[in-house]
């Protein structure tokens, strides 16, 4: 099950039909992949998952389960595939950003499981912007005080679908906490220093970093130096000094900046 906050049911039919074309009746590349689909839109708070659960089951035809099948991973590939489509940098951005992390994972020596969770993070941290409006995620201005509010709701979205999934509700709290900053001033929960997981500091300077050095349609991109030096000038405070300094000295190669 999957659960698309903030969208609605015509939207949630076009990612079922966009599902049920990918994985073309039941095969996404060489993954064997039995799919069978439906979707329940609610807009009460007090509706509990079972019951949303529920109504979207009794939509769903009924399906074979095999011991091979690992819906997770294909739903997680589709879900970004539809969030690529809607951001056409995003998914060059986020390869960036997973790869930043896992070279910051294997400088700590962090090992090969928490590196693989952060290359994993780094790469869907963004996951739950497939749920925000376009005109959002594609306005050549600078968001409005509302849009921003809007915009920041990403990490609490991506965290309600990630936890809906086994295999990568591990990593949702990750995702959850990719915004904050190591002063308390982020967001959603204003977690400060060390409440916030290694994991979103990690991936909250990577991201950060190559946000900075690509364009947007309002701003030019940064140079790498500049980029870098933005990450130094707010370590202690937006970001944890430590790992910025290891971001910037032995990811980056820039020791000369101070």
């Amino acid at each position: 099950m999957i659960l698309l906050p903030k969208t609605n049911s015509k939207q949630a039919d076009i990612l079922v039909d966009r599902i049920n074309d990918l994985v073309d009746k039941g095969k996404l590349g060489t993954l064997n992949l039995p799919l069978s689909s439906g979707c329940e839109p609610t807009k009460k708070k007090e509706n509990e998952i079972a019951l949303i659960y529920k109504k979207a089951a009794e939509k769903t035809p009924p399906l074979k389960s095999t011991a091979k099948n690992k819906p997770s991973n294909a739903l997680i590939e589709i879900i970004m595939e539809t969030l690529f489509h809607k951001n056409e940098t995003e998914e060059k951005e986020s390869a960036q950003v997973s790869k930043f992390c896992a070279e910051i994972g294997q400088i700590l020596e962090l090992g090969k499981k928490n590196i693989e969770n952060l290359e994993m993070v780094g790469l869907i941290r963004d996951i739950g912007k497939v749920s925000l409006d376009n005109r959002i995620l594609h306005k050549p201005d600078k968001l409005t005080e509302s849009e921003m509010a809007e915009m920041k709701r990403h990490p609490e979205l991506g965290h309600e679908i990630l936890s809906t999934m086994n295999e990568y509700a591990h990593l949702s709290d990750y995702v959850l906490a990719h915004h904050e900053r190591w002063d308390g001033k982020g967001y959603p929960k204003g977690l400060k220093g060390e409440e916030i997981p290694l994991e979103a500091r990690i991936v909250a300077i990577a991201d950060a970093y190559n946000a900075m050095s690509s364009r947007r349609p309002y701003r030019k991109a940064m140079n790498e130096n500049t980029a870098a030096e933005e990450i130094l000038k707010n370590a202690g405070t937006q970001f944890d000094p430590h790992l910025a300094k290891v971001f910037v000295e032995k990811v980056l190669g820039k020791k000369h900046i101070k």
